[in-house]
């Protein structure tokens, strides 16, 4: 499920949110609106002058139905497109009776929802001292795999650390307490507190699902709750 939220500074009653359950009708709906709503404005120069456009983009050269087909979408990271303009001193003066300079925008942003209903998962995900890190590559899901720090989470002098490990057919995968260690410096792992976890390589939201999990994890193994 994607939400798309619509700002308009022209527009009085201010914002507007549309869901979509797929990403290609989102997609085909947003790149529609910015090409009709450049072209308009490119066709007015009678009143709006200094068009400007951006969004998150992985490369320079990519259109912006490509951008948003790339984009990385996380629980908390959601993808911004912007267009800014000016409206005509003249056009201004008649619209609003005012002479000065006069900056509007359109911003769409999508976002994709993750059913996440945890307050204390959500809480230690918003805590500026909370830090992921995913070191896992979707190729390594096609063979036999170990690797200690597949995955991270620091949190202040607590964390946990995920161990992703396929041997002869079976999976001892499991998320494993972190602690700082007595000079400060360093965290270390116990190996005798963790929880089993698997990464289904069929699902697309597989490492949004292990950091969500590992923060469970790290709530239980620390006693957060």
């Amino acid at each position: 499920m994607y939400y798309l939220h619509i700002y308009n500074s022209e527009k009085e009653e201010g914002s507007i949110v549309l869901p979509f359950e797929d990403m290609q009708p989102m997609i085909n709906f947003v790149v529609d609106q910015y090409q009709k709503m450049i072209k308009r404005l490119k066709t007015n120069n009678k009143k709006y002058q200094k068009i400007t456009s951006t969004w998150d983009k992985n490369k320079y050269d990519e259109t912006l139905e490509e951008s948003i087909k790339n984009f990385e979408f996380g629980i908390f990271c959601s993808m911004e497109i912007t267009i800014c303009y000016e409206l005509t001193p003249e056009y201004n003066e008649e619209k609003h009776s005012e002479k000065t300079k006069r900056t509007e925008v359109i911003h769409w942003e999508i976002i994709k929802n993750y059913p996440l209903k945890e307050k204390e998962i959500v809480n230690l995900m918003m805590n500026p001292d909370y830090e992921f890190e995913c070191n896992i590559s979707e190729e390594m899901f096609s063979g036999e795999v170990t690797l200690p720090g597949a995955a991270y989470i620091w949190f202040e002098d607590i964390g946990v650390e995920f161990e992703f490990c396929i041997e002869n057919g079976e999976n001892y995968s499991a998320i494993y307490r972190m602690d700082m260690n007595k000079a400060g410096d360093d965290f270390e792992t116990d190996h005798d507190e963790f929880y089993h976890y698997e990464i289904d390589p069929t699902d697309p939201e597989w490492k949004a699902n292990l950091e969500i999990e590992m923060c469970r994890v790290l709530i239980l193994l620390h006693d957060l709750k």
